[in-house]
C-alpha cells in the first residue's frame, strides 16, 4: 500500500519545524551561537571613573588629596564637606597591618607637619578650627560667609604626623549663598592659610646685594569671611655680617621669629661660609626653628635646627653651600607661613 501524497508532505512540513526548533531559543528570536565560533564582542563604552572619598590600604607612603571642593572654587551654602582620597592608609586605631591612624580637618589653619608634634592643637594667636576623624569626609557647619582655606592631614593614632607629613589644601573657598569662585591668584603670591600674603620676587642667584638691610614692600590682605582689609608690611633682606678667617669666611644671622613670622625674608650670606644664627623665638608657647633646603620643595635638606618653643634663644651653626645660587629657608613647625630665600653669593 503506497503512502498518502497528504501523508507524505505532513511528514516534510513536521521535520521542517522541528529544524527550525532547534535553532531557536526559549527565550525569543535569537540565533544560537554554532558550535566551535566565538561570541561577538559586547561594545564597551569608555567612562571617567568618579573621585568618590575612601582610603586605601597600603604599606607605601601615606598620601591624601581633598577631591572636594576644588581651589578657588565656591560652596553657596554656609555647611562646607571635605572629601578626601587616602592612599596608603587605613583609618582606624592600631589594629590594623599598614599605616593606620585619624585624619585631621582644618579650617583656616595650617596642618601642623612637623614629626614629634601633636597636630590636633591650635597654635597661639591661630584663628580656625580642625576635627579629629576616622572618616574620609567631614562637614564644617554654620561657616561664616567669605574666603577660607581648607586642609587635612593623615596622622598616627596619637595624633602625631607621619615622615614625611601626609598633607593636602584645597586654597580660597569662597562660602555663602552668594559665593562666586574667587580668581587665581598671580604666581608671586603666595598662599597661607587664612591669609593671602603677597612675596618680593627671588633674587636671581647672580644678583648683588649691598651690605646692609633692604626693604621691599609686601600686601598682606585678611581672607577669614570679613570685608578684605589690607596693610602693608615690610619684607626685609639681609646680608650677614662676614669675616674672613685664617680657615675661610665666617656669617652671622640674627633672625627672629614673632607672631608666627619671620623677621627677615632673605638671608645672604658668602659661599661656603661657616654660618652663625642667633635665632630668637618670641612666640610664647609656641614652637618654631631654622632649616635650609634646597628648594621650596623642601624634599633635600641642608640643614635642620632643632625646635625650641618661645620665648627662648639658641644659636645654630652650619655651613653654607659651596655653589652660589638661591636656595630655600624655613620654620619646619610652620611650612608655609615662614619662609625665605637663602642666597649664596
Amino acid at each position: 500500500m503506497k503512502p498518502s501524497p497528504i501523508l507524505i508532505v505532513s511528514l516534510v512540513v513536521a521535520g521542517m519545524l522541528l529544524l527550525a526548533a532547534g535553532c531557536v531559543s526559549p527565550g525569543g528570536n535569537q540565533t544560537a551561537t554554532p558550535t566551535g565560533a566565538t561570541p561577538a564582542a559586547t561594545p564597551t563604552v569608555n567612562e571617567t571613573p568618579a573621585r568618590t572619598p575612601g582610603a586605601v590600604p597600603g604599606t607605601g607612603t601615606p598620601q591624601v588629596t581633598i577631591i572636594s571642593p576644588l581651589p578657588y572654587s565656591a560652596v553657596t551654602t554656609t555647611d562646607v564637606t571635605i572629601e578626601v582620597i587616602a592612599r596608603n592608609f587605613t583609618p582606624g586605631s592600631g589594629s590594623a597591618s599598614g599605616n593606620v591612624g585619624n585624619i585631621i580637618y582644618y579650617m583656616d589653619l595650617e596642618p601642623l607637619t612637623a614629626a614629634g608634634l601633636q597636630a590636633n592643637m591650635t597654635l597661639p594667636g591661630e584663628e580656625g578650627i580642625f576635627a579629629v576623624s576616622t572618616n574620609t569626609s567631614h562637614t564644617f557647619t554654620n561657616v561664616k560667609p567669605g574666603l577660607h582655606n581648607f586642609s587635612v592631614e593623615l596622622v598616627h593614632p596619637d595624633n602625631t604626623p607621619f615622615d614625611p607629613a601626609a598633607a593636602d589644601i584645597a586654597e580660597m573657598i569662597a562660602v555663602g549663598p552668594d559665593a562666586t569662585p574667587p580668581p587665581t591668584l598671580a604666581p608671586s603670591v603666595v598662599l597661607t592659610y587664612g591669609t593671602v600674603t603677597a612675596t618680593p620676587a627671588t633674587p636671581s642667584p647672580t644678583s648683588t646685594t649691598p651690605a646692609g638691610t633692604v626693604t621691599s614692600s609686601a600686601t598682606e590682605t585678611t581672607t577669614t569671611g570679613t570685608p578684605a582689609a589690607t596693610e602693608t608690611t615690610a619684607a626685609t633682606v639681609t646680608t650677614a655680617a662676614t669675616t674672613a678667617e685664617a680657615g675661610g669666611k665666617t656669617a652671622t644671622v640674627d633672625l627672629t621669629a614673632e607672631n608666627i613670622k619671620f623677621d627677615m625674608s632673605t638671608i645672604t650670606v658668602p659661599a661656603g661660609a661657616q654660618v652663625t644664627v642667633n635665632f630668637n623665638n618670641k612666640d610664647n608657647g609656641v614652637p618654631h626653628n631654622f632649616a635650609v633646603y634646597t628648594d621650596s620643595s623642601a624634599s633635600q635638606n641642608i640643614f635642620k635646627g632643632d625646635t625650641i618653643t618661645g620665648p627662648a634663644t639658641t644659636i645654630y651653626t652650619l655651613t653654607a653651600p659651596t655653589t652660589p645660587g638661591t636656595y630655600f629657608f624655613r620654620c619646619d613647625v610652620h611650612p608655609q607661613q615662614m619662609t625665605g630665600s637663602f642666597v649664596v653669593q
